[in-house]
């Protein structure tokens, strides 16, 4: 994913789909979250291959008031 160029106030989350006809996984991004430039997702990956794994299916941080990075 590559999204050089937006504002700090363009968007507090990216909503990613990842997978094939077989299986798909969604991933609930905060935007502080994110590095500068671009970032790779493995789906298949655990929490100790990739530090994006945390936020597979975390749909609980849209709810108002949650903690965004504690996913």
């Amino acid at each position: 994913i590559n999204y050089t160029g937006l504002d700090d106030r363009d968007c507090d989350f990216f909503i990613c789909l990842c997978g094939d006809e077989a299986e798909k996984v969604h991933y609930v991004i905060p935007r502080e979250a994110l590095p500068k430039c671009t970032i790779s997702l493995l789906p298949q990956a655990g929490p100790e291959e990739s530090k994006y794994a945390r936020f597979k299916e975390a749909w609980h941080l849209l709810r108002h008031g949650e903690s965004r990075m504690s996913a």
